[in-house]
Order: C-alpha cells, then structure tokens, then sequence
C-alpha cells in the first residue's frame, strides 16, 4: 500500500477499504504499479511491485510479507542481523531489510520508488548512509544538531549524508505555531448561582484514611469560587449537590439556576433529572 499517487502506472480504479494497525479503516481508492530500487549487497535491482492499493491517508507506505509469500511466490528468511532475505522463485535474492525500532525496512535506494516516466538511473544510492530528515522523522523530529552529534558517535546505527542545506520541516512549523492571544476578557455568567459547573474525580487507586476515593466539585461561574466534595461512592454525588446547593444558596439569598456536567451517569440518572426539574435547575 501507499499514499503518494504519483509513484503509480497501470492505475486503475477500485472501491474498498483497509483496516490499519490502530483499528481505524481507511478508504483505499485505487490499485497500479510501483516501480522501486531495491538494495542487495550495494547493488541496485529494479523492482515492479504489482498490485499496490493506492491509500491516500496512509502514513507510511507498506508491503505485506503475506503477498510476498502466497501472492509472488516469494521465500522470506531471517539473517543473522535480524533482517529479511527476500528470495524469489529462481532462488535469487531480491530485496533485503533492516529491522529498525521493531519494523522491518526494506532497503532501497535514496527516494527509491520513482514514477513510469522516470527510470532508476535518475536516483541515486544510498550506500549506508540516510538523509539527515529521515533521522528527524525516525527520531520523533529531534533538532538536527542533536541527530548530527548522535551521528558522531553517541549512539550506534545511525549514519547521515553530510549535507548543508536542509529543506524546512513543515510538521514542526506546524507544531510550534501558537493561537493568538485573545484580548477579549471571557464571558462569564452576569449573576452568582446563575450558572454552575461540576465534575466528579475518581475512583482513586489508593483510597484515603477515610476510605474516600471519589471527589465531586462545585464551581460558580461568576465567582470562580469552588468547593469540594469528598466522597466513598459515586453515588453520593446528589447528597452532596443537596449539601452545596443548601449552603451557596442560604449564603447568597439567590437559587441557583443552572448546572452544567460532562453528562455522566451521576448527573443524568432519574432521581436526579427529577431532583432538578423539581427546583427548576
């Protein structure tokens, strides 16, 4: 599978879906052609991979072992550096992999899938060595100096192109862009006890001396004042509103008016949705 439509010949339009690691399932739009450079003891061998789905929101492209084998009528093996051999019906072996962070990567030349139109001899091999925005992407986009000084020699495994110029990464543009501050003060209830915000935390792993594992908190949206209730179950949530309501409402001589949750359990069960309509909150 891929994403990149332009790596593509012999395309052809197909309706379907994939289900990806993580569960999700993602539309996959089109079938073709993908000619790409594999890397076999620092020799270049040409590779038409058929077949490929085209899947524009996959993150990274794919090859399943299972058609290699049962689709190609391939032979995989392991070598001693926990890589693959991939070796083909005549027994020649085609394509080889790195097992790196728990994935295995097939080698292949620099940029090494290309369109129909060009031809392998446009790309140039890798020879070890990997591009320094490839380590940034593998790396969890660490700073190049840091990937430039793991080069060096504190760690083992990583090998970069010297290379001056370096294109922007556009996803940590994207990251370290901040939202404007708004100068608009927040907009907040006109009235004490108009509005009420509320949320239960809980349970907690260890509970306390008491034998509380639960707190349930009430804040007026005019004052920002908060208090707190603890509680042994969960449902101990309405007693504890009864207890809340009584005191801010004896305080302030106003009823309260409105009570705003995350609509849990707690807060829409019968007792108190009648508990509620009965006051008129």
């Amino acid at each position: 599978m891929a994403a990149d439509k332009n790596l593509f010949h012999n395309y052809r339009k197909i309706g379907g879906s994939v289900e990806v690691a993580n569960g999700a399932i993602i539309e996959a739009i089109r079938i073709g052609d993908i000619n790409i450079n594999a890397v076999v003891d620092n020799k270049i061998i040409p590779t038409v991979l058929r077949g490929v789905l085209h899947v524009p929101a996959l993150a990274a492209n794919l090859i399943s072992q299972d058609q290699l084998v049962y689709g190609a009528h391939h032979s995989i093996i392991h070598t001693e550096r926990s890589g693959l051999q991939i070796i083909n019906k005549y027994g020649a072996v085609v394509g080889t992999t790195s097992r790196i962070n728990r994935q295995q990567i097939l080698n292949t030349t620099i940029d090494a899938a290309y369109s129909s139109s060009d031809g392998p001899n446009k790309k140039r091999i890798n020879n070890g060595l990997d591009d320094l925005q490839l380590w940034h992407k593998r790396l969890g986009y660490l700073h190049l100096d840091a990937i430039k000084r793991l080069a060096a020699g504190y760690a083992t495994g990583i090998s970069i192109k010297d290379s001056e110029t370096h294109l922007p990464c556009i996803s940590c543009i994207y990251g370290k862009q901040s939202r404007k501050p708004n100068k608009e003060p927040a907009k907040r209830s006109p009235e004490a006890l108009n509005l009420l915000h509320t949320d239960v935390c809980g349970p907690m792993r260890i509970p306390s001396l008491s034998g509380y594992k639960y707190f349930v908190s009430f804040t007026d949206d005019k004052t920002r004042y908060t208090m707190v209730y603890f509680l042994r179950h969960k449902d101990q949530v309405m007693s504890a509103f009864k207890q809340y309501k009584a005191l801010v409402e004896n305080k302030l001589e106003r009823k309260s008016k409105a009570l705003r949750s995350d609509r849990g359990g707690e807060y829409i069960n019968s007792e108190m949705t009648e508990y509620l309509a009965e006051h008129e909150i």
